[in-house]
């Protein structure tokens, strides 16, 4: 495939699909990047040969939830693309990988990040920070009780010391940037701190989930010190997410997960603040759905909100849409857990432990 056309209208449309894509990245909004989408598709179909907008293609379907397909394309990019984009390629195929919230595709997530090793800087930094987010998501996965605590608090001290890391040699990065007169710094910037932060902010609160099922026998006292202090650190962490990428529906709904650790927790230790917090995870996860409204998992959450609450008619309600939004193929979580909740509201099952 060429990084160049000779065929003027499918440049122009790229062109176009670049700036509409651009402008998704300032405001979020999908009705954007769907117009990107088709700008991006329709070059192609004019120029097969014409890499780019295929490879746009791929990454905007990876934003708007269509994982599989943008992965297959990647993964179909990587022996063609011209040598210059063949580690932004990897890149890009990892982070697909990643969305599919799976061991194996985790690992293979990781091991591709890894291959990265381009002649830009910033690839291998974002290379960098796109594992360590890997490697948190792994954690959520795969550690999910008290045994599997200290492999997981082994993990997290790896992401932070690696996060740490990441955003020391970005300055560095910055000076040799104006030094060769790049244009595109402040992008590459902005993608690789949100990562980062969200990576730490990820680390903390699933070594946490490690620790989720506390000893019933100390109902009604406070919440153990532990469990509010990573907590608390994960939340600073997404906050600093937010206020580099704001309105991220990732970074939104990270706070959500997290806001609903920290209500089941008030709510089980009989917390008094356990509502106030409730109300900020429903307008975390409105505002993830209001950028991304047809995600399962933000549903799904919702959904396990109102059964926390005895709101059961309601919770079902947000179950049947996570369900309706996983239609196009790409499930965030399984069908099977969904229906396990709902099972649990037409018993009236309210608890989380």
């Amino acid at each position: 495939m060429n990084v160049e056309t000779e065929n003027f209208q499918a440049f122009e449309l790229y062109s176009l699909g670049l700036d509409t894509f651009r402008t998704y990245l300032g405001n979020k909004k999908q009705e954007i990047l769907k117009d990107a989408l088709n700008k991006f598709g329709q070059s192609f179909e004019l120029d097969p040969q014409f890499f780019l907008p295929r490879y746009y293609q791929a990454v905007v379907k990876d934003l708007l939830g269509e994982y599989i397909e943008a992965s297959t394309v990647l993964e179909s990019l990587e022996d063609v693309a011209p040598a210059d984009f063949k580690d932004l390629v990897r890149y890009s195929w990892a982070i697909s990988l990643y969305h599919y919230y799976d061991v194996e595709k985790i690992d293979k997530s990781i091991e591709t990040f890894e291959s990265v090793n381009s002649k830009n800087s910033y690839v291998n930094l974002l290379a960098r920070a796109g594992k360590i987010q890997s490697i948190a998501v792994r954690m959520m996965l795969s550690y999910r009780d008290k045994t599997k605590s200290a492999k997981a608090k082994e993990d997290k001290t790896k992401i932070i010391e690696e996060g740490q890391a990441i955003l020391k040699k970005l300055p560095k990065l910055r000076r040799f940037s104006f030094k060769r007169g790049k244009n595109d710094l402040k992008a590459h910037e902005i993608e690789i701190k949100w990562i980062t932060y969200n990576a730490m902010g990820l680390a903390f609160m699933y070594v946490s989930d490690t620790v989720r099922y506390p000893d019933k026998t100390i109902k009604g006292k406070n919440i153990p010190e532990e469990y509010s202090e990573e907590l608390q650190k994960a939340m600073d962490y997404f906050e600093e997410a937010d206020n580099i990428n704001p309105d991220h529906w990732a970074i939104l709904s990270n706070k959500g997960s997290l806001n609903l650790r920290k209500a089941v927790l008030e709510f089980y230790y009989e917390n008094e603040l356990w509502e106030e917090t409730l109300n900020n995870t429903i307008d975390d996860f409105k505002k993830v759905l209001m950028v991304r409204p047809d995600y399962d998992f933000a549903y799904y959450e919702m959904g396990k909100l109102h059964r926390m609450t005895k709101r059961y008619t309601k919770a079902i309600d947000y179950f049947n849409k996570a369900i309706e939004a996983q239609k196009n193929g790409n499930l965030n979580v399984p069908k099977s857990s969904i229906e396990k909740q709902i099972t649990y509201c037409l018993r009236e099952y309210p608890n989380f432990f």
